[in-house]
C-alpha cells in the first residue's frame, strides 16, 4: 500500500506540465478534461503548503523572482 502523503513533487510538476502541453495542443474537449486534473493537482499542491506538510520550494520548485 502506498503512502498518500509521500508525494514526489518534482515528478508531479513534470506530469502537470506534460498534461498542460498535451491539452494546449489538443482539442477543446482535451483542454476541458485536462483542466479538471490540473485543478486537482493545484489544490493538492496548495494544501500541502498551507498545512505545512511541504515548503513552497518543495512543492512548486525553485521560484524565479527576476520576472
Amino acid at each position: 500500500m502506498s503512502n498518500l502523503f509521500a508525494v514526489d513533487f518534482a515528478e508531479l510538476r513534470k506530469q502537470k506540465d506534460w498534461l498542460l502541453q498535451k491539452a494546449m495542443h489538443g482539442t477543446e474537449d482535451d483542454w476541458d478534461m485536462a483542466a479538471g486534473l490540473v485543478n486537482l493537482i493545484d489544490a493538492l499542491q496548495d494544501t500541502y503548503v498551507e498545512r505545512g506538510l511541504a515548503t513552497e520550494e518543495e512543492v512548486f520548485g525553485q521560484i524565479d523572482n527576476d520576472n
